[in-house]
């Protein structure tokens, strides 16, 4: 069974809002006089459909996925990433903050040449408390041996 784990849909809300507020402003900027109206048509034709696909891409085309309790892997904008074997999966920890805002899950594992890989997994307040919760207790029951960081319980 799979299981999908989704990040909020608020924060998806949130980061749209914000690039509608930049365009809108950059908009009435360009109208200032000696500016016509007609120079902003063709930047509102091409700016509206890239915010449309910013905002159906963080709704509902980013999340991770947990594939049979066999391996774990994330999708951002319809873009499935690395596959990742549990039992290649060694630890789950905070990883650095980006701008104080957003502090990264990173989960540790054995590449097939016995290296071992830190990678990325998700923000941890792009997801609601509850997702996050279930998706750390579904990754622990899948795996118990492995360790997560007290931050994250």
């Amino acid at each position: 069974m799979k299981t999908k784990f989704n990040i909020d849909k608020q924060f998806a809300n949130t980061v749209v809002y914000v690039w509608l507020f930049y365009f809108i402003f950059m908009s009435l900027i360009a109208i200032i006089p000696p500016s016509t109206i007609s120079r902003i048509i063709l930047p509102v034709i091409i700016s509206a459909p890239f915010i449309f696909l910013i905002w159906v891409g963080l709704r509902y085309g980013t999340y991770i996925t947990i594939d049979y309790n066999k391996s774990i892997y994330n999708t951002f904008f319809f873009i499935k990433r690395n596959v990742i074997l549990f039992s290649n999966v060694t630890c789950l920890s905070i990883g650095k903050s980006f701008m104080g805002l957003v502090v990264g899950i990173e989960i540790t594992y054995y590449k097939k040449n016995g290296k071992t890989v830190t990678v990325g997994l998700m923000g941890k307040q792009i997801m609601k408390k509850e997702e996050l919760k279930r998706l750390i207790e579904t990754i622990h029951n899948a795996n118990p041996n492995i360790v997560i960081a007290k931050e994250l319980l």
